[in-house]
């Protein structure tokens, strides 16, 4: 994602059902891990209040890197542990520290938050966090789920990585991403595929209770802070991509009235991609594009498209109704305007404000006669607003090549 520069406009239609993810946040600490077995402590000789602990130097390529991490699992047969016999012991006596201290400076996890439910095919997350102590430099992961033994991970911390940012996409009226002092402040970690793997198979329809606990790596045994948020992993995951389209946020100024936050030259740098939620990188599908296309929907069976297009002749009301194939050609015949409306006001010109193709992909949708409201600002951050303040509803049949208003829908 082109942080700062680029937005995106996502719709996803999964076999006719809008797949909504919502996380609830509370504040609260979980006491329900007493039981969980750790090893013993570490005695004052097998580490020096005064000895620093760091991540090896072959887990990861710099502490910088929000990948870096060890993890101890003791005895646990699917993850493989990469702490040492000094870090494992380290680990022990910082759990301990932590369940014997009643009060602690706190932790604020930003991300996930509390009781978030990922879907199963969802790409690992970068766990965000603040701290209250900020002299610290260490903060431990600890997994644990009802009949499982824990998973612990040690993690530096790294600063939040930044987003991609497309040059061509820079203008007068916009400007790089600049995090504010609390985001720069926050620190990172994100696991691998099969850390993550493991996490949501042990947290389907029973919560994973996370529990950060900060500490400095030059006094390993004392736990200085701690954060607890849950999580769960859903048992229906996504199942398709995510079609959608990468805007640059580059607003001009344009006529009173008209819906144009971009200008002509801009529309080029519009990018449709596809993303499918267990991988990291989108694909892109279209570029290039001379004309605006935008608001647009998938049949039931994911077997059409429709979508707004501005047409020839300065035509708004352009609408696309293509059949989806592995290489899709979109042609005049599949494009069709809903400025043909016949009932029509003389001399209007209709948008087809906010159309949508029917699950069987045999009609589409649309509000016309309308009128508009429409405000555009050179402010990147706010760029636009409209909404229509008036209209119908009509439609049109494919088989039939009808267009008519919707009974009660029309006046």
């Amino acid at each position: 994602m082109h942080s700062g520069i680029k937005t995106l406009v996502a719709l996803a239609l999964i076999s006719g059902t809008v797949l909504v993810i919502v996380w609830f946040a509370r504040d609260r600490f979980a006491e329900n891990h007493d039981n969980l077995r750790v090893s013993a402590p570490a005695t004052e000789d097998e580490i020096d209040a005064h000895s620093r602990l760091d991540i090896p130097s072959d887990q990861s390529s710099s502490e910088d890197d929000p990948t870096s991490y060890v993890v101890w699992a003791d005895e646990d047969p699917v993850v493989e542990s990469t702490a040492d016999a000094k870090m494992a012991k380290a680990i022990a006596t910082i759990v301990q520290s932590e369940r014997s201290t009643e009060r602690l400076p706190l932790v604020t996890i930003d991300y996930p938050l509390d009781e978030s439910v990922f879907p199963p095919d969802f790409l690992a997350p970068t766990f965000l966090w603040q701290d209250e102590e900020e002299s610290l430099d260490r903060w431990l992961f600890e997994f644990s789920w009802e009949g499982s033994d824990p998973l612990y991970v040690v993690a530096p911390g790294a600063a939040p990585p930044s987003g991609e940012i497309d040059p061509r996409c820079i203008s007068d009226t916009n400007e790089i991403y600049q995090p504010t002092p609390y985001q720069a402040s926050a620190r990172a970690w994100t696991p691998d595929e099969s850390l993550w793997s493991v996490i949501k198979e042990r947290s389907v329809a029973k919560p994973a209770i996370i529990t950060v606990v900060g500490f400095h790596s030059e006094a390993p045994r004392q736990a200085r802070s701690r954060g607890q948020v849950t999580m769960m992993t859903a048992e229906t995951p996504v199942g398709a991509p995510i079609f959608y389209r990468d805007v640059p946020l580059a607003p001009s100024q344009n006529e009173r009235g008209v819906i144009k936050p971009l200008s002509e030259a801009s529309l080029p740098l519009i990018a449709w991609r596809l993303r499918d939620v267990s991988r990291p990188e989108s694909r892109l599908l279209v570029t290039g594009l001379l004309t605006c296309t935008n608001c647009h929907s998938f049949s039931a069976d994911g077997k059409t498209l429709g979508m707004d297009l501005d047409g020839p002749a300065n035509d708004k009301g352009a609408y696309v109704i293509a059949p989806l194939a592995r290489r899709t050609v979109i042609d005049q015949e599949h494009v069709i305007s809903w400025n043909s409306f016949p009932d029509k006001p003389p001399g209007h010109k209709t948008l087809g404000f906010l159309a949508r193709i029917s699950p069987d992909g045999q009609y589409a949708m649309t509000t016309l006669n309308e009128s508009v409201y429409v405000q555009n600002f050179t402010d990147y951050r706010f760029l636009q607003v409209f909404y229509p303040t008036r209209g119908i509803l009509a439609y049109y049949h494919q088989a039939t090549g009808e267009m008519k208003a919707l009974p009660g829908a029309d006046d």
